[in-house]
């Protein structure tokens, strides 16, 4: 089952995201590498689901945590209601993400 997720992005680069508290008491693990470049995570300790994501370099970190991604599997998925998304890969959801924070943070307006 897909996870709502709320994002919060600081430019340049800083992310911060994560599943939407459902009221349940859960232990976490608190922030750690899981091979993901940049990426840090926080999952539940009895699931081993990620719950919330941390990244203090996103926008210079976006392809290599891609590539990573790319030779390992994530089988969680997410929902990012703002967007009307849902059943997201974390591939999918990130690249979301850099399309619509780092992205469009970079465009230059022309007069």
């Amino acid at each position: 089952m897909a996870k709502d997720i709320i994002i919060n992005f600081m430019p340049p680069g800083m992310l911060d995201f994560g599943v939407i508290d459902n009221g349940e008491d859960i232990e976490t693990t608190g922030y750690g590498p899981v091979g993901l470049g940049d990426l840090q995570v926080d999952r539940d300790t009895k699931t081993g689901e990620f719950l919330s994501f941390i990244a203090n370099t996103f926008e210079n970190t976006y392809f290599d945590i891609i590539e990573k991604l790319n030779k390992q599997e994530v089988p969680f998925r997410y929902n990012i209601p703002e967007a009307g998304l849902e059943n997201l890969t974390l591939r999918e959801v990130l690249t979301w993400i850099y399309s619509n924070y780092v992205l469009k943070e970079k465009r230059v307006k022309v007069a």
